[in-house]
C-alpha cells in the first residue's frame, strides 16, 4: 500500500502484486507438470485445477486506488483488474 499526500489531496494505492505472482507460479507449475507427463490421457485432474487456479487468479486480482480531494470535497475509489475496470 502506498500513500501520497499533498496539501489538498491524498492518494492511497493498493496493488495486488502478491496475487499476480501467485497466479503466475500456479500457471507455471501446471505447465511444467503437463510437460513432464508423456501423454495427456494420464494427466491427473488436479494438474488442470492448478493451471486453472493460476489463470483465474491472474485475471481477477484487483488493484484499488482511493483519492481524497479536499479542494473539491470528493472521494474517488477505482479498482482495476485485467478483466474489468470500475
Amino acid at each position: 500500500m502506498k500513500i501520497a499526500k499533498t496539501e489538498s489531496m491524498m492518494t492511497i494505492k493498493n496493488s495486488s502484486a502478491l496475487g499476480i505472482i501467485l497466479g503466475i507460479v500456479f500457471t507455471i507449475v501446471g505447465i511444467l507438470i503437463l510437460m513432464k507427463v508423456s501423454s495427456f490421457a494420464g494427466v491427473p485432474t488436479w494438474v488442470g485445477y492448478i493451471f486453472l487456479i493460476g489463470i483465474l487468479v491472474i485475471l481477477f486480482v484487483k488493484s484499488v486506488n482511493i483519492t481524497i480531494d479536499k479542494s473539491t470535497s470528493t472521494i474517488t475509489v477505482s479498482s482495476k483488474s485485467i478483466v474489468k475496470k470500475s
